[in-house]
């Protein structure tokens, strides 16, 4: 690798594909910005805000270490609190940007401005994308890959100390220390930061790497160790192998179904010559390149713990989810990248470079790299429309979630700390449940998810209302309507059969004696569900409806009051 400080000079390949990447990074980040403008606090947000609004941070989160992302949440919490998602969007689209600036600098090392672009366009603009690009806590998935690039431009920069005979100790050692902190970072975002040490740990075999880089590798490692044993007991591994396998093989054929504008069989031709590419350059070269086995020892490492450890989860989580087909291409894409300078004989020999340089003939070279760029660009502009299309879906889908998720939030809020149950749980949220305790504990923390909130900010689908209701009545006691003291009032005009009334009313309930034949009830329902009915039995009752604790917005969420038989509701 002596030629990377080289090329990665201002050259002017390199700076059109600085440039050509910095524009696809920004273009991605209007663009996401723009179709995610309605959204709000969705899914495993509120996990995070729930059980990670102060402290509980080396505690796992879905059975991974992920003390980075949910770190950068709670600092965001305590300094510009939960009124708006903004800042939580602009966090995660710029982690997307470093991951941009890390594939650009990886590949501008190595191919021309065109492929550099490529390649940016491959892993950022992937039609799988849509979750990683539009929820931000998915910074989970492309910060350790952003990490893994930073200990490769660290490694080929060691390599490169390596063989000048100018080389200091202290340039080395800040190499060094940089892998550490770079794997730090990658094993503190999420269980993909195993990904990128196992990754690393391929390349340090196969360079024969000293033993410095080793202890520069081994001391994240043996933290993230120490931290594993103390929470193995989150991840459970399947054995069944009948189940793990499919799921694995599927899991790889998504990757390059993915930068395949999601057609799975140019999927399985582009996986396939990507496999075929790396034989032959293997065969040819007569070694490994441990750039391009570290890249996909990182596919087929996630690929293998993530089918592990998903076969039990609820709700299943399929080989093909959007992330982890994102994922797998993103790996294969540097795999490719990496596999160039080791055709070319970049970093082998002279007889390398001639074994290579044969395989094509002169005339083809030019007409072979213009096909590929095109059929290339044609492809990822398509898996790029593909992309714009789901993240309007999923952007629509997610924003017309929030008000029913609002109107369950107030459900909680309004029943109050000390009268809701240890076990509750707030739904629908998240696919992971969420404590209605430990959601009451970070509002009185940080605040109200719900402040600033309009009336036509809270609703939601009837089955989001219904959750509400019965998460409400079941820590709110609602009681009978009692005796009154007083006689029948005989003005009834300001009476009525339905009525909507805020909390801590004290309403009077009349059943006529002229009134229709048959039993006489009144229904009390809330959040726009019928929940309790009493039977009237007395001429005149009085039915007290409980206050409301401290909510997070103005609006006053009424109870909602209907009677049959002769009954009527007096203010």
């Amino acid at each position: 690798m002596g030629t990377v400080e080289q090329d990665a000079s201002g050259s002017p390949a390199n700076t059109a594909g600085a440039l050509g990447s910095a524009g696809v990074v920004a273009v991605l980040v209007i663009v996401a910005a723009w179709v995610g403008r309605r959204l709000w606090f969705f899914s495993d947000d509120w996990n995070i805000f729930a059980e990670y609004h102060s402290g509980n941070l080396l505690e796992p989160f879905n059975g991974h270490l992920s003390l980075l992302p949910a770190g950068i949440y709670q600092f965001l919490f305590h300094t510009v609190g939960v009124g708006s998602y903004v800042p939580y969007r602009v966090v995660g689209l710029l982690a997307l940007a470093v991951l941009g600036f890390q594939v650009a600098r990886f590949a501008g090392t190595r191919v021309g401005a065109v492929a550099t672009v490529l390649a940016v366009v491959a892993v950022l603009w992937n039609s799988a994308g849509t979750t990683n690009v539009m929820f931000p806590f998915l910074m989970n998935f492309s910060l350790p890959i952003a990490a893994l690039l930073g200990i490769w431009w660290h490694l080929d920069a060691l390599e490169s100390s390596a063989a000048r005979p100018d080389g200091s100790t202290a340039h080395r050692n800040r190499h060094l220390l940089a892998v550490s902190l770079w794997l730090v970072l990658a094993l503190a975002a999420s269980g993909l930061g195993v990904v990128a040490a196992l990754a690393v740990a391929v390349e340090l075999v196969l360079r024969r790497s000293p033993i410095r880089t080793w202890v520069a590798w081994a001391v994240p490692v043996a933290l993230w160790a120490i931290w594993w044993l103390g929470h193995r007991e989150a991840n459970e591994i399947s054995t069944d192998v009948g189940q793990v396998v499919p799921y694995f093989l599927r899991m790889l054929w998504a990757g390059p179904t993915s930068v395949s504008a999601g057609v799975p069989l140019i999927g399985l031709a582009v996986g396939g010559v990507l496999v075929a590419a790396v034989v032959v350059v293997s065969w040819r070269t007569r070694r490994l390149d441990p750039r391009v086995m570290g890249a996909l020892g990182a596919a087929v490492a996630f690929g293998g713990l993530t089918s592990l450890t998903r076969q039990d989860t609820f709700p299943p989580i399929p080989p093909d989810e959007l992330r982890y087909g994102w994922t797998i291409a993103a790996y294969l894409v540097l795999a490719a990248v990496a596999l160039v300078p080791a055709a070319v004989g970049t970093r082998g020999s002279a007889t390398g470079v001639q074994r290579s340089a044969a395989a094509v003939p002169e005339r083809w070279r030019q007409p072979v790299k213009l096909g590929s760029a095109v059929v290339a660009s044609v492809v990822l502009a398509a898996g790029a429309i593909v992309l714009v299309g789901d993240m309007g879906d999923w952007s629509d889908q997610v924003a017309d979630a929030a008000p029913g998720l609002r109107t369950n939030l107030y459900a909680a809020e309004a029943a109050g700390a000390e009268r809701m149950s240890p076990g509750a749980v707030i739904g629908p949220l998240s696919f992971v449940p969420v404590s209605a305790q430990d959601y009451l504990d970070a509002v009185a923390s940080v605040g109200s998810p719900l402040q600033g909130a309009a009336a036509d900010e809270i609703g939601g689908r009837q089955d989001q209302r219904d959750a509400a209701a019965e998460l409400f009545f079941d820590n709110v006691a609602l009681s009978a309507p009692t005796p009154a003291v007083g006689a029948v009032p005989e003005d009834l005009s300001g009476c009525a059969a339905d009525l909507e009334s805020a909390p801590g009313t004290v309403l009077e309930v009349v059943v006529r004696a002229d009134g229709e034949a048959g039993p006489a009830t009144i229904s009390v329902g809330r959040f726009g569900a019928e929940a309790l009915t009493f039977e009237l039995d007395r001429s005149l009752s009085e039915l007290v409806l409980p206050e409301d604790a401290r909510v997070g917005t103005d609006v006053a969420e009424p109870y909602v009051l209907s009677t049959s038989g002769s009954a009527v509701i007096c203010p």
